[in-house]
């Protein structure tokens, strides 16, 4: 893949997340390395945190998250909350049937799991499948 040179501002808490790979006088690195670097990194834990998730599952999870802007999920992750916010429930028992063991199974999930799954579901919400690709294919993919 061709590299590209866009124009990236950097927040000061970036900007101190990446010193120490930068900055580093036994092995010092530049600042694009440093950052696809760290890019690497959180694809890696991300593609190896994904919990396994069957079809339904992952319809009510992208329904719950559609229109939704992703990317101002800021941790702690709370999928299960966010799911009986949305359905506007207190209790996980009066959630309907096809929601309540999906509740229960994110409730116990990682946080890294949770990053995973919701950036599954931003990926999702900003790509198109190809044509004629089966929904889980597509999933996959992503």
């Amino acid at each position: 893949m061709p590299t590209i040179k866009p124009s990236v501002s950097l927040s000061e808490f970036s900007q101190e997340l990446l010193g120490p790979y930068t900055k580093s006088e036994r092995n010092p690195i530049g600042l694009s390395p440093a950052i696809n670097m760290i890019l690497e990194r959180y694809d890696w834990i991300v593609g190896n945190s994904l919990p396994a998730l069957n079809q339904d599952e992952w319809q009510l999870l992208l329904n719950i998250y559609s229109g939704s802007e992703l990317s101002s999920y800021n941790p702690p992750y709370r999928i299960a909350s966010d799911m009986m916010d949305s359905l506007g429930i207190i209790e996980v028992g009066e959630a309907p049937d096809q929601y309540q063991a999906l509740i229960k199974k994110c409730y116990v999930m990682t946080q890294a799991q949770q990053l995973a799954i919701l950036d599954k579901c931003q990926r999702f919400w900003s790509s198109k499948p190809k044509e004629d690709e089966p929904f889980m294919a597509f999933i996959e993919r992503l």
